[in-house]
């Protein structure tokens, strides 16, 4: 499936395609296995399963976010900016690498926390061209939510009998343009503030529960001082843009998130040591 993707230039404002803290990986290390384009041809018998739980993000301790999430992801998670020539935000969902705090041991992701874009958005993907002209929707037909129409399963299929797309696949295309256009739009703030020199490398420390001390570094967070030294009329024009708005988000979800993260890792580990008594028993 595509269509006109929306007029951005690609080339001003890349794709952030990045990994999680101290890691150089692209995108597709973050639970994607393999992509195919949907097309009747090749999915017409193809659909998708209406259930979902998230074993495929049980080891992803932080996902990309685009910028109109900010408030919401603020709300649950510290967020911090990627290393690199490209840093992006990323909201951290564990403290250890390799463990997301925030899907439990049933798959499913902790009640009334947000689930971000980039993990309610899989198996789909958006593929857009190299002149940024038009958009085509693919699919990881390895996920486990992909599945026959004649599995006698309750499939979502992806085309109709006229071979159109279904409500599904326009569905998952729209939010999926959605999507990448938010992540375009915060590509371009996360720009600016390396421009502006005000991304800044940094670490938090905090003690695990078997009394060693661990350290959690590979990521900026911006320098408040300089944050608030920018000049009056980059100031105006990022607050109209939205950003300083983000900014603001930012810091207070580092303020905020960090011990509740914590917390969260401390009951991980006490239901660990309590399995682990019951089968020793």
């Amino acid at each position: 499936m595509n269509a006109d993707s929306s007029p951005v230039d690609l080339a001003s404002a890349p794709f952030p395609l990045m990994d999680p803290v101290a890691r150089a990986a692209s995108g597709m290390t973050l639970f994607y296995s393999q992509l195919e384009q949907v097309a009747p041809e090749t999915h017409a018998g193809i659909g998708l399963l209406p259930h979902r739980d998230y074993a495929f993000v049980r080891g992803v301790d932080a996902v990309p976010i685009g910028l109109g999430e900010f408030a919401a992801v603020a709300r649950h998670y510290p967020i911090v900016f990627s290393e690199g020539p490209m840093p992006a935000p990323l909201a951290l969902t564990g403290l250890i690498q390799g463990e997301n705090l925030f899907v439990d041991s049933q798959d499913q992701w902790l009640d009334d926390c947000y689930v971000p874009g980039y993990i309610r958005r899989y198996p789909f993907l958006l593929q857009v061209a190299p002149d940024g002209e038009t958009a085509t929707l693919a699919v990881d037909p390895s996920s486990t939510r992909v599945a026959s129409v004649s599995s006698g399963k309750d499939v979502q299929s992806l085309f109709d009998a006229q071979e159109n797309p279904s409500p599904v696949t326009r569905q998952a295309f729209n939010f999926c343009c959605a999507m990448h256009n938010e992540q375009v739009r915060v590509a371009l703030l996360c720009r600016a503030l390396d421009e502006h020199d005000l991304l800044v490398r940094g670490d938090v420390r905090f003690t695990l529960t078997n009394g060693k001390a661990h350290l959690i570094h590979g990521f900026k967070v911006v320098n408040q001082a300089a944050f608030r030294a920018l000049p009056a009329e980059v100031f105006k024009a990022w607050a109209d843009k939205g950003w300083v708005d983000a900014i603001v988000l930012h810091l207070a979800s580092m303020r905020t998130n960090w011990q509740a993260l914590f917390e969260l890792y401390k009951a991980r580990e006490s239901d660990k040591a309590r399995a682990s008594g019951k089968t020793e028993a």
